[in-house]
């Protein structure tokens, strides 16, 4: 459902819990970008910065925490 996409280092995660836990665990201090599909099949891709200890934020803007739950919002899923 999701694919962290990092030149290569790509990671595959199934749910927004996953993709929390591998963005901390695998990603830390790096720059990376989240695959996602919307519901109409739209392929989209959200730019975020993760930070040493998993804070994940925007790349561009105001590097404001990333909003997970909107991005459950964008794909149609619950949180979980």
């Amino acid at each position: 459902m999701f694919l962290i996409r990092d030149y290569g280092n790509d990671t595959p995660c199934k749910s927004i819990v996953e993709l929390k836990s591998q963005l901390a665990a695998l990603y830390p201090n790096q720059s990376v970008s989240i695959q996602y599909a919307r519901p109409s099949g739209i392929e989209t891709v959200d730019f975020v910065d993760v930070s040493d200890s998993g804070v994940v934020t925007e790349s561009y803007g105001d590097a404001s925490l990333y909003d997970f739950e909107a991005l459950s919002k964008r794909v149609g899923t619950k949180d979980d």
